[in-house]
């Protein structure tokens, strides 16, 4: 059989001290059991000092956002003053540029009277007379700023009225003027008004010496408009070598297209 020993008297004693409340634990399992407490309590006490130290660093990160943003903004402006600066030298370039190709156009357009004068001479033929050559200007009202147009009116006497048109064709054929503005305004037929000269000898009394008819006419013509630049072969067999060398000139500097 089985024996069953069963220690009544420790029992006894430990219901004895349930019931007083006197059961204590021992010191390792009172600090264990506090270890949470413990834990609990550091988070709570760190808490503030966390958010504090974020707090800082966050202040401390707006503060460097704000001077960065700041050295941003003033970059832009220095930035934006130079592109100013760079518009505004651009645009004095611009019109120092257009300026000067204006001042090259308009000079480009001279074309000395005297050349123009020589040239008609020149062309001229030996039954022609010129009497007068007048010479107008006219504002260009599309640009009165330009150089107006010259207008030349040639008087003068012919043998006949072929001649007149012989001599109208051959100004058409100018390189200085305006061939479709080149027409004969007036002709007709006059009593010749050039006298007999008998040099150094005296006039004979019983001679009357009659002159045969002649045509007077006008014909009217208007510069042309080609580039002096485009001329330079006539320019100089017309004697205008002062405007030649200045055309040269521009070309070597590239103010003027070769």
């Amino acid at each position: 059989m089985y024996n069953l020993d069963i220690n009544f008297l420790k029992d006894r004693l430990l219901t004895d001290e349930l019931a007083k409340g006197t059961l204590t634990k021992r010191p390792q399992e009172l600090a264990r059991d506090r270890i949470p407490v413990y834990i609990g309590g550091g988070i709570l006490a760190a808490l503030p000092l966390i958010a504090l130290g974020l707090l800082i660093l966050n202040n401390q990160q707006k503060g460097e956002i704000a001077t960065e943003i700041q050295q941003i903004d003033s970059e832009i402006a220095q930035l934006q003053a130079q592109n100013a600066q760079v518009t505004e030298l651009r645009q004095q370039v611009e019109l120092a540029r257009a300026n000067r190709q204006a001042l090259v156009s308009v000079f480009n357009q001279i074309k000395p009277m005297s050349a123009i004068l020589r040239d008609i001479s020149d062309q001229t033929p030996p039954g022609i007379q010129i009497e007068s050559i007048v010479q107008t200007e006219t504002p260009l009202e599309t640009a009165p700023s330009a150089l107006p147009q010259v207008t030349l009116s040639i008087t003068g006497l012919a043998r006949s009225f072929n001649e007149v048109n012989d001599f109208l064709l051959i100004l058409q054929q100018s390189d200085f003027l305006d061939r479709a503005k080149t027409n004969i305004e007036a002709s007709q037929k006059i009593a010749n008004p050039n006298e007999v000269s008998f040099g150094d000898a005296e006039k004979p009394t019983n001679i009357e010496v009659t002159l045969p008819e002649v045509v007077r006419f006008t014909i009217t013509t208007e510069v042309n408009e080609e580039p002096a630049s485009n001329l330079i072969t006539q320019l100089t067999q017309t004697g205008a070598s002062g405007l030649v060398t200045r055309i040269n000139t521009l070309k070597e500097k590239g103010a003027i297209d070769p």
